[in-house]
């Protein structure tokens, strides 16, 4: 602990206002910008002790979170909501969480894409505390789980709600079973439905990607598997199946052609999926002629190690590929 003699906070430190005061329970509040920071202790010349403290005269201050002024009310220099402190209580609990799950998974966020994360966390609780929900600790952790699912699928880095279940039931222990989850998702997309509308829905690219990185994934591999996906969906074969094992069968089918090692257990981990739901996509995947062809003659340019040839082979390919689309597009007959 710091003597604040030394260092005294006078000003905002994000918007520069001195217009300070505290609350009842001891938080520290710019009435400029709303911004709160936690665990102060005040100034005994406000007429009491700070609480848990032995010593008097001098102040002290941690600051340690900053939340968005739009979680408080401020008015005449104090809180005017009666249940600001729970509501703080659970916008620090989950965001922890959410932020918890994305250390976890390897996902790096930028400034404004945790704002956007914080935005849709206030506007959850806000329409909790409006619906009159009770908020526990469990129930913390189901909407946690779920608004990082919706996040990360905004942001382009989706993962399966099973794998995101796994980490909440069985490493984090936050959520006791996934019917919570499924709830909690049920009530964050419709709080959320006009941002889930406007995002864009995960493709099996995306998934791809996102495991590869997990996976530590060759380059040549997880161009091969985008690839597949892109002639797979041409063909109808991606019709009315979930993205995640599409992308985990391709990848599968790319590491049995170019390097001959089946890894279905690891990618069923990540993707969230079953080694049967990764069989038959394999299975579909590898009977259709075109991706059986395509398949063949990527592998011969990756016995004979001829990389440029393989790159350009499929580069080509997929050009040709886009070409007899938008011709078959063109040439259908408008439907009356």
């Amino acid at each position: 602990m710091r003597n604040m003699s030394e260092e005294t906070i006078k000003k905002c430190p994000y918007c520069g206002s001195s217009d300070l005061v505290e609350d009842q329970e001891g938080y520290l509040i710019c009435t400029q910008c709303g911004a709160i920071i936690s665990d102060i202790t005040f100034d005994t010349t406000y007429g009491q002790k700070p609480p848990g403290r032995t010593q008097t005269g001098t102040q002290y201050v941690k600051a340690r979170h900053l939340i968005p002024a739009s979680v408080v009310d401020v008015e005449e220099k104090r809180l005017i909501s009666p249940d600001t402190s729970s509501k703080l209580k659970n916008f620090k609990t989950i965001l922890d969480y959410c932020m918890q799950m994305l250390y976890h998974l390897g996902v790096t966020i930028l400034d404004d894409q945790r704002k956007l994360l914080e935005s849709y966390i206030l506007k959850v609780l806000e329409r909790s505390s409006k619906d009159g929900r009770q908020i526990r600790r469990t129930t913390t952790g189901a909407l946690a789980t779920a608004l990082t699912h919706i996040f990360l699928r905004k942001i382009g880095k989706p993962k399966s709600l099973k794998v995101l279940q796994k980490l909440a039931i069985d490493k984090f222990r936050i959520v006791r079973n996934s019917r919570q989850i499924s709830k909690a998702l049920h009530f964050v997309e419709l709080v959320l439905k006009d941002e889930v509308a406007k995002s864009r829905f995960a493709t099996a690219e995306d998934f791809i990607y996102s495991i590869a990185s997990e996976l530590n994934t060759p380059s040549i591999i997880v161009r091969v598997a985008e690839a597949i996906s892109k002639i797979a969906k041409v063909e109808k074969l991606t019709l009315g199946k979930a993205p995640n094992g599409i992308a985990a069968g391709a990848l599968s089918v790319a590491y049995k052609y170019l390097e001959g090692r089946q890894i279905r257990s690891q990618l069923a981990t990540i993707a969230g999926v079953s080694d049967v739901t990764i069989r038959y996509r394999e299975m579909e995947l590898e009977e259709n002629p075109k991706i059986r062809e395509f398949l063949r003659i990527v592998a011969d340019y990756y016995r004979r190690q001829e990389y440029d040839k393989l790159h350009a082979f499929i580069d080509e390919y997929l050009e040709k590929l886009e070409k007899e689309t938008e011709a078959e597009t063109t040439t259908r007959p408008a439907s009356s």
